[in-house]
């Protein structure tokens, strides 16, 4: 008997801190799980490989919710987790935002992804999973770029509506950079010149860059201009005032290397929910990398192995 209260208390225990779980995310971390997914192939369930359905189980997993079941047009009807609310279009309050799980019901199976930008009522850059649909290919093709995670722009496009978390009110935690661009530059839907471009960016614009990553032979700053959310290269801008930092927390032990790739040395084992500072990120190895300070040492680590507060 006394076992099996304790086994209750545990089970009691564990849902009470996925409730929480799913109550303390902000905006901000949530965009940036979703974007730390771009470029992998991302199969949740093990079943069928890398679907737009299997970004959507992960997202509700960060949030601390179980899995549902059915294909992405299935979400306009099935289980809603804890601390989400669903919207038919007509009746999506404020409009469709950042960090929404948008949910299209045409074709066979329909389609869903997460709401990055907003640029209008119905298009939006969102970050998607098998996009083109390529579900006839065999489960365990992972050379098909069309299965990756990436960015994608989606003008005008046909929404049943959407499924939105409850974000925390409080921003993330860190601080922000002012730039003027010094001539006119590209604002891209990702950090590199291989991404679309959503707008351009005048010379002599002063923007509030609010992530910044290294990436080829630019620098990337994220900023809002013109009602878009995007990528310029700060190679072409002036830093005017702030210091750049966000706080995160390390979700498992991690190595802090010398550099930003694995064939650095270790310079120490950060472990498991460490609070760490980040003061500039990196892409390289398929991993993106923040260089970071913990407990008197300064190197970089895999953001893969953390989550934004």
């Amino acid at each position: 008997m006394k076992k099996t209260l304790a086994v209750l208390l545990a089970v009691l225990m564990l849902f009470s801190l996925s409730v929480i779980s799913a109550s303390a995310v902000s905006q901000s971390s949530a965009l940036a799980w979703a974007e730390s997914k771009i470029g992998t192939y991302y199969d949740y369930d093990g079943v069928y490989g890398s679907q737009c359905v299997d970004l959507v189980l992960g997202y509700y997993d960060y949030f601390g919710q179980g899995p549902v079941s059915g294909n992405a047009d299935d979400f306009s009807w099935n289980a809603v987790p804890a601390g989400f609310t669903r919207y038919s279009f007509a009746n999506i309050p404020g409009g469709i935002q950042p960090g929404d799980i948008f949910v299209n019901t045409s074709g066979t199976y329909g389609h869903v992804g997460i709401i990055y930008s907003v640029s209008g009522t119905n298009s939006f850059v969102s970050i998607d999973a098998n996009w083109p649909d390529y579900s006839g290919q065999a489960a365990n093709d992972t050379g098909e770029d069309n299965r990756a995670i990436k960015y994608v722009t989606h003008n005008n496009y046909s929404l049943w509506g959407v499924i939105r978390p409850t974000f925390t009110s409080s921003p993330a935690s860190g601080s922000n950079e002012s730039w003027r661009t010094t001539d006119a530059v590209n604002m891209r839907s990702g950090p590199g010149t291989s991404y679309g471009t959503y707008t351009t960016v005048p010379a002599q614009t002063t923007v509030t860059v609010t992530d910044k990553i290294v990436s080829g032979s630019y620098t990337w700053g994220r900023v809002s201009y013109g009602g878009y959310i995007g990528y310029i290269a700060l190679d072409f801008a002036t830093k005017l005032s702030g210091t750049f930092s966000q706080s995160w927390t390390t979700t498992d032990a991690v190595n802090m290397r010398s550099g930003p790739g694995t064939g650095y040395g270790v310079i120490i084992t950060v472990p498991a929910y460490a609070n760490i500072t980040v003061t500039m990120k990196y892409i390289s190895g398929g991993y993106t990398w923040g260089y970071v300070s913990y407990n008197g040492y300064s190197g970089y680590l895999a953001l893969d192995y953390a989550t934004q507060n």
